[in-house]
């Protein structure tokens, strides 16, 4: 948008090396690659950098590592029978400007692809190779806490993804051993809840190595000490929420009622008005009759004004009811 300003001379030039430099980078094409293959470069950079910002003494691996950060960086342009177990000192005498130890111009990395996989090829050719990595033992420490310790600093989106690879399932085992466990707590007439507790207290059993390793902790037994009361706590909500739901049930039925009476009321308006106009107009027609149609007319006035009259008598008993379902809402509040 600035540059556009500047360009239309809605703003001035400020001339000064920063606006040509961003206007030079605006103006080539392969800007976007340029600027990908720095990011590529700079993660590769950004783990050993890290490594060695450090006051531990780790000169001795400095030269390991330099190689195997140069081998990543040539393993970009350079073919890979030239780097394929090639010493420190070859990498460093590898001619980078003769054509035929540079791969083809379409299979040069510029560092487009996924981060995940730049970091993965960056974590082989630095980290992978350590003695723990070597020396690992998946019976002996879990597989997701040593790759975390490993991955988590360095390379946090390379640590995402094998975090959501580890969520996948890899068989029935801990699911069928979990119905084994439930078979084992469970007893007749147990609540969810109760289940779920039992779990917990076999779970926690289990990572301490059994029940005499479990440590006796000053939070634990002030728990085990206020059980009963806590169970009375527990109690006195669960009949809490019960009789409150009970009110909430009686209290929809109330209103449900209400709306039914309000409805009732509006139409027992209209009909007393109805017929009360109805038998108006018979009266009013009758004045101007004589003999027996008059008497006609009178007849169905004064039966409109009956039944007008009944159902305000309904009007009014649906009126006090609907006050006294107002009350009773009332006082349930």
């Amino acid at each position: 948008m600035y540059m556009d300003a500047v360009k239309q001379k809605k703003l001035p030039n400020p001339g000064t090396a920063s606006y040509d430099t961003i206007e030079a980078a605006q103006a080539d094409p392969l800007i976007i690659a340029k600027l990908q293959f720095f990011l590529a470069i700079s993660r590769t950079f950004s783990p050993f950098l890290t490594n060695y910002q450090t006051d531990e003494p780790v000169l001795p691996f400095l030269a390991k590592d330099l190689s195997e950060l140069l081998k990543s960086l040539l393993q970009r342009f350079i073919k890979g029978e030239l780097l394929q177990d090639a010493t420190p000192l070859k990498l460093t005498k590898i001619d980078v400007a003769h054509e035929t130890n540079r791969v083809s111009y379409r299979n040069v990395d510029i560092g487009m692809g996924d981060v995940i996989v730049q970091q993965f090829q960056s974590f082989l050719s630095l980290e992978a190779r350590d003695e723990r990595f070597l020396s690992f033992q998946p019976l002996k420490e879990r597989l997701d806490v040593f790759l975390h310790s490993a991955l988590s600093k360095s390379y946090p989106e390379l640590s995402k993804f094998s975090q959501s690879l580890l969520l996948l399932s890899h068989g029935q085992a801990t699911v069928e051993r979990g119905f084994s466990i439930n078979k084992e707590v469970e007893t007749c007439n147990i609540l969810e809840k109760s289940v779920e507790a039992l779990r917990l207290i076999c779970d926690k059993v289990c990572v301490c190595g059994g029940v005499l390793k479990v440590p006796l902790t000053k939070e634990l037994m002030a728990s085990v000490a206020s059980a009963r009361s806590q169970y009375r706590i527990y109690l006195e909500d669960e009949r809490k929420k019960k009789q409150s739901a009970t009110q909430g049930l009686k209290r929809k039925a109330v209103q449900e009622e209400m709306e039914d009476l309000k409805t009732k009321r509006l139409v027992l308006t209209e009909v007393c008005h109805s017929l009360q106009r109805d038998a108006d107009q018979l009266a009013e027609q009758a004045e101007g009759k004589s003999g027996s149609l008059m008497a006609q007319l009178i007849t169905k006035s004064n039966s409109l004004r009956r039944r007008c009259k009944e159902k305000q008598n309904e009007l009014a008993q649906t009126e006090t009811l609907l006050d006294s379902k107002s009350n009773m809402l009332r006082h349930m509040s």
